[in-house]
């Protein structure tokens, strides 16, 4: 029982000091972002590449749909958020489509060119109650998130 508890004291003492890891995939982002229908914008894709996330998708403008791409790159963490900034949109630069897509709480914010993803929503996340965002990092097609208290 002594060797039990010895183990578990360990592990609690490693996650206080390293944190814990919660990796987002892929086909968990494509969801957060497809959680609420959007008018006439349309979220088909979410790829997390080497420190940069693309989000593809099609809007309807005059009944016509064009395709666009939404890159983001990394930018800093705040309590339980990651903030992401605009690098560009592809085919065009509309300002509209960045509003309909993130300024959507409690999933996103959008503050100019600031993307905020709210981790809080996130199921993972809400397992564990305490501790903020301590750093992330992309590795393998997933963000690591690491948490500390």
């Amino acid at each position: 029982m002594d060797r039990f508890l010895n183990e578990i004291k360990k592990k609690v003492q490693h996650y206080a000091e390293n944190g814990v890891t919660i990796p987002i995939n892929e086909t968990m982002l494509r969801k957060l972002l497809q959680v609420k229908k959007i008018e006439q914008v349309e979220v088909t894709h979410a790829a997390i590449l080497d420190q940069m996330i693309r989000i593809d998708g099609t809007f309807t403008k005059m009944r016509v749909p064009v395709k666009y791409s939404i890159y983001l790159e990394p930018a800093h963490t705040e309590d339980r958020t990651i903030y992401f900034r605009l690098r560009r949109t592809a085919p065009l630069d509309a300002s509209w489509i960045h509003k309909k897509i993130f300024n959507r709480p409690p999933y996103f914010s959008i503050d100019g060119d600031l993307i905020g993803f709210h981790m809080e929503v996130i199921k993972q996340m809400q397992h564990i109650p305490v501790g903020k965002i301590d750093t992330f990092y992309t590795e393998n097609g997933k963000i690591q998130v690491v948490l500390k208290a």
